[in-house]
């Protein structure tokens, strides 16, 4: 099944291999990675990404869904969204969602998380949808907020990234506050 989401102003697709330029340009940025907890910073990052995203696409069942966030207006790639099914019996996934510096603030990552969590919800028959985030990033809680997904606790020091302890917020969703 190959994946394209429409929102008013986003294409959100599969990453293919043309991507690889323009998802090493901001994934190379050292503010983009500031509150990721997952990957590294480095020439050569969002090479990877791609071409593991891209492999994940054939796997069966599939249990990862990693898109292009694409403006419609030029079909530049400004960031990329995240679905993994972690338990499958009881319905539920991770969300995640990074976009370029340069987008910040424009709107993007909320309307990809609606996209998203649609997805999710309408299509993959989802029970529950979580996402964990960093505590010091206020613009990405925003986002969550702004989006309906409810604080549900803290994880203290639960990650390492560029070798320091930081903690996370646990956000989630469930399909009937979806459908409210």
């Amino acid at each position: 099944m190959s994946i394209k989401l429409q929102t008013e102003r986003m294409s959100i697709r599969e990453h293919r291999v043309g991507d690889i330029a323009a998802v090493e340009a901001y994934s190379t940025q050292e503010k983009f990675w500031r509150y990721l907890q997952v990957g590294e910073l480095g020439e050569g990052s969002g090479k990877a990404y791609v071409e593991r995203v891209i492999a994940e696409q054939s796997m069966r069942p599939r249990s990862e869904f990693n898109l292009a966030l694409t403006m419609k207006a030029n079909e530049q790639i400004v960031g990329n969204v995240r679905l993994g099914i972690t338990d499958l019996e009881n319905s539920e996934a991770i969300l995640g969602y990074a976009v370029a510096p340069e987008y910040w603030g424009q709107g993007d990552a909320s309307e990809a998380v609606k996209a998203i969590t649609d997805f999710a919800f309408n299509t993959l028959f989802m029970h529950r949808v979580y996402a964990v985030v960093d505590i010091e990033n206020a613009a990405s809680i925003n986002v969550l907020q702004k989006c309906r997904f409810i604080h549900e606790g803290t994880l203290r020091e639960n990650k390492i990234s560029q070798g320091v302890r930081r903690s996370s917020h646990i956000y989630s969703l469930l399909t009937d506050e979806y459908s409210a």
